[in-house]
């Protein structure tokens, strides 16, 4: 089994890429899928239930890929290419099926056939954020990181145990300015700071 609860949805109007079925060879390698050629049963769930299943075959340099979908039943290949990493071994990577593209792309993203975010002209939720609310999620990321509780306004924690001082510092630099890039973009947009006291 395979994606179950992954999370990813049907098309929306916001066409982003966490808004739709996606595949990602890193991982499929990373879980040794690629290495034989067993089928992969690939389901997404929703509520406990199967929205979109797809099986997928392993063969030499490629995929077959077989789904379900609301036009009826469709297969079709995916090819499979390498590129060269700088400490050696080799990265994989899809090569998009939608004609005319040809792209490498380590995600594929689902309509009646998967292809690269390019032909299906998804964005990335961030580039849909304000500067402000990129820099919240980087400090959130940042907190979950350092193992302190969620809330960007409750204060610094303090160092992990185990990690390095430098680390610790590198991080806390980044926490603090990703606080002040969010405080800044609230400032410009709202005129006054973000709690609400007026300059």
């Amino acid at each position: 089994m395979g994606a179950m609860g992954s999370g990813r949805r049907p098309f929306s109007k916001c066409r982003t890429t966490d808004s739709v079925f996606c595949i990602d060879v890193r991982r499929w390698v990373r879980e040794g899928r690629l290495a034989t050629t067993a089928r992969i049963y690939w389901r997404w769930t929703e509520n406990g239930h199967d929205i979109r299943k797809i099986t997928v075959c392993p063969a030499t340099d490629a995929l077959l890929i077989a789904a379900d979908t609301a036009g009826g039943f469709s297969s079709y290949r995916i090819e499979l290419t390498q590129t060269p990493c700088h400490l050696g071994g080799a990265r994989t990577w899809f090569v998009c099926p939608a004609v005319g593209c040809g792209r490498r792309a380590a995600i594929l993203y689902g309509g009646a056939v998967f292809a690269c975010r390019h032909c299906y002209r998804l964005n990335y939720r961030s580039q849909r954020e304000s500067p402000g609310n990129r820099a919240a999620r980087r400090a959130e990321a940042l907190r979950d990181r350092l193992g302190w509780p969620g809330g960007i306004f409750d204060g610094t924690g303090n160092r992990p145990k185990g990690m390095h001082r430098r680390t610790y510092r590198r991080l806390l630099a980044r926490y603090e300015a990703a606080v002040g890039e969010c405080l800044a973009d609230a400032r410009l947009r709202f005129g006054h700071d973000f709690l609400g006291s007026k300059r």
